[in-house]
């Protein structure tokens, strides 16, 4: 009997043990790590945050001194929001993407429409252009509000300050009711439906525009998948009919480069021949944070059953080796000094050394684009 006993009470901690690790590895974040503004930092009056029509004006920070040659006249930071969470999830696209809802943050306050095409006219090679992608459980004011503090922290004035065009890009990561399990893997297929979306806009934009993308979580897998896209990989039957193959750089265009915060993307996936494998044949340079105490990802081999994957965030590029002559692109840092056991966004955007690094990134890619647009 006392058998019996112990082996439906074994049986019954394994099935918490794995609800409780399917819940986490959703790749979502408790409301008490995600608020809606790292306090004090845009605050409303009213202490709940702001809404998507009254968010706060950005600071109006002009370029530093040696951001451009010193004839160049003073520009404005810009912002502006990328919004897919109104296209299709049809899973098996190919060919060239829909256009996202494109809007432009004015510094009286108010969004506006806006085309692709008045998005690359308000290119300017000063800025430093970086596309920001939110991970999963975030509604549409939250992106917009963790898309403002980052806004706010690479634009803090600083010796190594460059003039922004921040985009933020708004995904449906809402959670999906029917379980945290089901929630996770629909969340997993839409973000190779995001990734297409993502490969498209990005291969619309100007060509003399370098881009860096910054992805946390599931929003780093969205990043991977679309740069995989653009390398010339497919995922699934998605693929870009703009596709470029791996002997040249990716659509002749500016260099790209990628920050991958907290990836939740399995460890092996950016090895050639592997889910993600082009995706290094695509930039100059990637940034992975690395971080073996971080308390979501462990839970990360649960995301696909008898998977047994390990996140990248996690423990950074499996058997590096193989990357061959592209590993030299890649950079891994040691995030756990950082942020600690944290997995949350605000863990990262409010870490000194992790802007740090983002403001790194954007300064070397902000002096090459300029001199890459300044070409005959």
């Amino acid at each position: 009997m006392h058998g019996w006993l112990d082996v439906m009470a074994r049986a019954s901690a394994h099935l918490l043990a794995f609800l409780m690790a399917a819940a986490i590895c959703a790749v979502g974040v408790s409301k008490a790590d995600e608020p809606l503004f790292p306090p004090p930092a845009f605050a409303s009056p009213d202490g709940r945050g702001y809404r998507a029509g009254d968010l706060p004006a950005p600071p109006d920070i002009s370029t530093a001194e040696d951001a451009a040659p010193a004839d160049d006249p003073p520009v404005a930071n810009q912002l502006w929001l990328v919004n897919t969470r109104r296209l299709p999830r049809a899973g098996r696209q190919s060919g060239k993407p829909p256009v996202p809802q494109i809007e432009r943050y004015h510094t009286d306050g108010a969004w506006s429409s806006a085309t692709l095409t008045e998005l690359n006219t308000a290119f300017d090679p000063r800025l430093a252009t970086v596309l920001l992608v939110h991970g999963n459980h975030t509604e549409e004011a939250t992106a917009i509000s963790k898309g403002l503090a980052a806004y706010r922290a690479l634009t803090e004035p600083s010796p190594d300050a460059r003039p922004v065009r921040l985009l933020i890009w708004s995904w449906p990561t809402d959670f999906i009711p029917g379980g945290v399990r089901r929630d996770a893997r629909v969340k997993a297929e839409w973000a190779e439906d995001e990734a297409f979306y993502l490969a498209g806009f990005v291969a619309g934009l100007d060509p003399r525009e370098s881009v860096t993308l910054v992805g946390y979580s599931f929003g780093a897998r969205v990043i991977s998948g679309a740069l995989h896209l653009l390398g010339g990989g497919k995922l699934g039957k998605r693929q870009l009919a703009t596709a470029a193959p791996l002997d040249r750089a990716p659509l002749d265009r500016a260099p790209l480069r990628a920050v991958l915060l907290a990836a939740a993307v399995d460890d092996d996936w950016l090895l050639p021949g592997h889910r993600h494998g082009n995706a290094l044949a695509a930039v100059e340079r990637m940034v992975v944070t690395v971080n073996p105490q971080d308390r979501v990802l462990r839970w990360y081999r649960f995301l696909v059953p008898r998977s047994h994957a390990t996140a990248l965030g996690s423990r950074g590029v499996v058997n590096r080796a193989a990357l061959g002559r592209q590993g030299q692109k890649l950079v891994q840092l040691n995030a756990h000094q950082a942020v600690g056991g944290q997995h949350g966004w605000t863990s990262y955007i409010s870490s000194p050394e992790v802007v740090a690094q983002l403001r790194r990134e954007l300064v070397t890619s902000s002096s090459r684009r300029h001199r890459t647009a300044s070409r005959p």
